[in-house]
């Protein structure tokens, strides 16, 4: 009975417009939207697993950088720079005339070849062993 008393009260007696019940049926579609459409996911968590259990090819070589030397000659008392081919020096050294200067640098792996610079040009050298003799 006072369900009936409130609904003739609102609805008949144009208490509410059509703006207020375009609001009230909107705030509850927001409402029952919110709470059905948030659910928990329940996906299936992977196994756990370690390195202990990764297989590897025994030959992979997990370095990323390779130690050279360089055995360099100059014709004068110099410096020269070993540097990448966009020109980053990863390494200098002081060259003496007419004798050979062993040069230790490590490298990025993935490099092919480097640039020495001496005496203000540029030489590229490519990278085939980790053994390398050049002559200025």
């Amino acid at each position: 009975m006072k369900f009936k008393f409130v609904f003739n009260l609102i609805f008949k007696n144009n208490i509410m417009n059509k703006n207020s019940i375009f609001s009230v049926l909107l705030i509850i579609f927001a409402v029952s939207l919110t709470f059905t459409s948030c659910k928990k996911e329940t996906a299936d968590q992977p196994a756990e697993s370690t390195m202990d259990k990764l297989m590897v090819d025994p030959s992979f070589n997990w370095s990323t950088t390779t130690e050279y030397t360089l055995n360099l000659t100059g014709y004068a008392n110099s410096v020269v720079k070993i540097a990448s081919t966009d020109n980053i020096v990863y390494h200098q050294t002081m060259m003496v005339r007419n004798t050979a200067v062993p040069v230790k640098v490590t490298l990025p792996s993935y490099f092919t070849k480097v640039n020495l610079i001496y005496m203000g040009n540029t030489y590229e050298v490519e990278l085939s062993g980790t053994s390398i003799n050049f002559s200025f």
